[in-house]
């Protein structure tokens, strides 16, 4: 794993699962592969035993799956899973088709333009196989991701529960969790 030195161009990256956050600085143009790996290789270095939360670590950072919110606004709208090869949120790729149809074939030598710069920087950043950038994905500086490895299961009252798309295990912080507040001088 190579580090990346914080640069003005970096990017801050909030990757959390259960009650932990890990903060990863990356560059725009590093593809979500390169990201996982350097995800896994953080957590290794920091739970040497191999668990992260009593869970045992995936072997491998195609393993690992990566999601954003929904709404940044509102983290009780869920997750939105970041397939390894997307470029645009489900739904969108209809539109973008349609559009690319009716615009008109450009002729002509120069630099691209809007989504087709944005292939031309992927398809130089030594990806393989599809796979996307940060900077093309969309991600910003200081955005939140979630976590979690492919084929998880939950233990609940002694049953192994396979875990949905839509179930990613992020606890957020609450004001009486910061400041260990069990209503005092709350009235009823």
């Amino acid at each position: 794993m190579a580090s990346t030195k914080p640069t003005p161009s970096t990017l801050t990256l909030r990757l959390k699962f259960h009650r932990t956050s890990v903060l990863l600085h990356v560059d725009p143009i590093l593809s979500i592969s390169a990201l996982k790996a350097d995800l896994l290789h953080a957590i290794r270095e920091t739970h040497p035993d191999g668990k992260l939360h009593g869970r045992p670590l995936p072997a491998s950072p195609s393993d690992l799956q990566l999601a954003r919110l929904v709404d940044p606004a509102d983290p009780a709208q869920g997750w939105q899973l970041i397939a390894d090869g997307d470029s645009t949120p489900e739904g969108e790729e209809e539109d973008e088709e349609a559009a690319e149809a009716a615009a008109p074939k450009k002729k002509g030598r120069g630099r691209p333009k809007g989504k087709d710069a944005a292939a031309a920087a992927d398809s130089g950043n030594g990806s393989s196989n599809g796979d996307k950038s940060m900077k093309s994905l969309g991600i910003k500086d200081g955005m939140a991701l979630a976590f979690r490895w492919a084929g998880e299961a939950q233990q609940r009252d002694g049953e192994t529960e396979t875990l949905e798309w839509e179930d990613w295990d992020v606890k957020w912080p609450h004001f009486e969790d910061t400041f260990n507040l069990e209503d005092e001088g709350m009235v009823e």
